[in-house]
């Protein structure tokens, strides 16, 4: 089982996220963490801003559904 990272320790810095852009072949995308706002969506949810690499993202942008996409930073969700 992946081990979930609390929010309040997700710094800046680079990770990664899997996610399927067509069929069922999933694809590994970059994610660079900007920021964490606290309280950002509401009092005890906090907002992560990301920005997110790679060849795909590139030439379609975020997808829709692609919120459901894991995200890891050293093996952690």
């Amino acid at each position: 089982m992946t081990a979930l990272l609390p929010a309040l320790l997700i710094a800046s810095g680079s990770v990664h996220g899997i996610t399927v852009y067509e069929g069922d072949r999933p694809q590994r995308f970059g994610v660079t963490i900007l920021d964490r706002l606290p309280r950002g969506l509401g009092p005890n949810l906090d907002l992560i801003l990301a920005r997110l690499t790679g060849d795909q993202i590139e030439h379609t942008g975020v997808i829709a559904g692609m919120s459901g996409s894991p995200v890891y930073r050293n093996g952690e969700l």
